[in-house]
């Protein structure tokens, strides 16, 4: 991957609006995250004039989306990792495995972070609005949930518990850290939800079958920086991001979708 793609995906984690709405004690103070932001800026503009070098990033989104955070936290004079995705067991099981641990050095607190990048595609299904993934296998209430009850709270358990004592960490605060996008179909305008922020991305959606002319195709692995840079004329397949002429967002989906899930 090419230093300046490393560098559109962290100009658009950087400028991109966060998209979950983590309730208390998980909300990250807005002067917080926007030190991060500002710090993070100053960090990427480093690494386009050559004094500091790309990290390597893995294939899946996710993973991407985790590497350059962590990679934003390590260049952060503000922080110091002292721990990345630390997996804990319990009685033979996995239970699961935290992001970030890190010192926040401004206040002396040590925070423990959950990132996520999600995309969704809105539905109103019975009166009811739903955002699932494009693959349909996830939705946002179900990750909400289980950022809220499983991982910023993983850190209350017995066996996490120990390795913290046994580590002389003690958590002053647990937040969670989020970027994506909504996409609406176009007679389905956005509204107040308890689960997004009224500010997160947004764009459009459609079946192929009805999919406007004129779309210009992300590559996969382009999806977290939304850039114009390397579009093309056909999807790599379906589900697929696409960026119209006139820069409206979209994600084109298969004719049955959700169904064919």
């Amino acid at each position: 991957m090419t230093q300046s793609s490393v560098a559109d995906k962290l100009e658009w984690l950087l400028k991109s609006s966060p998209l979950m709405r983590f309730q208390p004690p998980f909300a990250m103070p807005g002067t917080l995250h926007q030190a991060f932001v500002d710090q993070g800026l100053k960090s990427l503009q480093a690494l386009n004039s050559g004094t500091i070098e790309a990290p390597e990033l893995p294939t899946r989104i996710g993973f991407q989306f985790e590497a350059l955070v962590l990679w934003l936290l390590e260049q952060d004079p503000h922080y110091k990792v002292i721990a990345h995705n630390q997996a804990f067991q319990w009685q033979g099981q996995t239970l699961g495995a935290i992001d970030f641990i890190l010192e926040h050095l401004p206040s002396g607190q040590v925070h423990h972070w959950e990132v996520a990048v999600k995309f969704y595609l809105a539905i109103e299904q019975n009166g009811e609005r739903r955002y699932l993934g494009p693959n349909a296998k996830d939705e946002l209430a179900a990750k909400s949930a289980r950022m809220h009850q499983r991982q910023l709270t993983l850190l209350a358990h017995p066996a996490a518990k120990a390795w913290l004592t046994e580590s002389g960490i003690s958590i002053d605060a647990s937040y969670g850290f989020s970027r994506g996008i909504i996409y609406y179909p176009p007679h389905l305008s956005a509204k107040p939800d308890s689960l997004l922020l009224p500010e997160h991305g947004k764009g459009l959606w459609s079946h192929e079958t009805k999919a406007p002319d004129g779309l210009n195709y992300l590559k996969r692995d382009d999806w977290l920086c939304q850039s114009a840079a390397g579009l093309i004329d056909q999807p790599e397949r379906i589900p697929a991001a696409a960026r119209a002429n006139d820069q409206q967002l979209w994600m084109i989906v298969s004719k049955d979708w959700p169904f064919d899930y």
